[in-house]
């Protein structure tokens, strides 16, 4: 019976000890697929920082883009309305009544005339309002221009001091400025 006792000892310490390795391979087996969850749990998160991470990128590279755009149609914008401004000075410039223009119509007409304020076009004094505008008027301004402007001798068509008729030189003088009135420039 001794015999009996010992092989019921020994087949107990087998049945422990596998009951122990298969408690340890079911520990085993759950830490492992415990690591590996983790694992896929890490993996997991360092894509979704990557992709976090790519989306930043993506969307201040696009905010760079609509920044660019934005910054291109002001630009062109900007270039759009200082053509449109310069195109509507120069269809401006061409109207008399523009200040520029008519400022330099003045300079140019004045610098035609000789400086003279009080002058017909035909180039002597100006005549007093109601003396009539005709041909007759036209004829009556030359003599005056000829009695200002003599002409040199041998009526060779040349002006005192050389100047081209039409052209008087010099500052004109008190007769084409009344009492009254002074000289602007």
């Amino acid at each position: 019976m001794r015999w009996k006792a010992l092989m019921d000892m020994e087949k107990q310490q087998y049945e422990q000890v596998d009951r122990n390795i298969k408690e340890a391979r079911q520990k085993l087996e759950a830490e492992l697929e415990a690591a590996q969850h983790e694992h896929q749990v890490m993996l997991m998160r360092q894509d979704l920082l990557r992709r976090q991470e790519e989306l930043r990128r993506m969307e201040e590279m696009h905010s760079q883009e609509q920044q660019k755009r934005k910054q291109m149609e002001l630009r062109q914008e900007e270039e759009r309305r200082r053509r449109e401004e310069e195109m509507a000075r120069r269809q401006e410039g061409f109207k008399p009544g523009f200040p520029e223009n008519r400022e330099q119509e003045v300079r140019m007409h004045m610098a035609g005339q000789g400086m003279g304020m009080n002058r017909n076009p035909m180039g002597g004094a100006a005549l007093p309002s109601g003396a009539g505008s005709g041909p007759a008027d036209a004829s009556a301004a030359m003599p005056q221009q000829r009695d200002r402007y003599p002409m040199e001798g041998g009526g060779n068509g040349a002006m005192p001091g050389g100047a081209q008729p039409g052209f008087p030189r010099g500052p004109p003088g008190s007769a084409d400025f009344g009492p009254n009135k002074r000289r602007r420039f």
